[in-house]
This record gives C-alpha cells, sequence and structure tokens, in this order.
C-alpha cells in the first residue's frame, strides 16, 4: 500500500507531500484549499497515523519531507503559510 499510494508521485509522493488530495484525482487543482494543498496539521495526523504500524522509513522520509517544506519557507520568507 505504501508503494502503490504513498510512494506514488502520480498520488502522493513528490517534491512538497502530502497533497490533500491524490494528484491522480479529477477533484486534485493542486491550489484549492481541500484540493490538492498541503496541510502541515494533516501531515502530522498522517505521521502519527504511521505510528501504529511498522512503517519506520515512510514515517522518517515524511518527516523530513515535512521539515524541508517548513524549513524552505521559513529560510526564504521568515514565516511559515498555513498550507
Amino acid at each position: 500500500m505504501m508503494q502503490e499510494h504513498f510512494y506514488n508521485p502520480n498520488e502522493f509522493w513528490g517534491d512538497w507531500i502530502l497533497p490533500s488530495t491524490p494528484r491522480n484525482d479529477t477533484a486534485y487543482t493542486g491550489k484549492d484549499y481541500w484540493r490538492g494543498s498541503i496541510w502541515a496539521p494533516m501531515n502530522f495526523l498522517v505521521y502519527w497515523g504511521m505510528r501504529n504500524y511498522d512503517l519506520p522509513q515512510a514515517r522518517q522520509d515524511l518527516v523530513q519531507k515535512s521539515k524541508d517544506l517548513l524549513l524552505k519557507e521559513w529560510n526564504d520568507y521568515a514565516y511559515v503559510r498555513e498550507n
């Protein structure tokens, strides 16, 4: 399931993760709030959910990608956007 969905760049994987809607879904726009935007609280909830399963690499990858996204905003603009 992780390879099929989480690590699939056509769905959730990419430079910035996790989009609120899979990229290959017809509802995905990439910009609308719940049609593709990335939300730090959602990443946090997914991380907490992953703790219930033996997915240490996926958790680590999610943490690193989330950290990269937040720090890029902080380093570039000295703030963090909500999405």
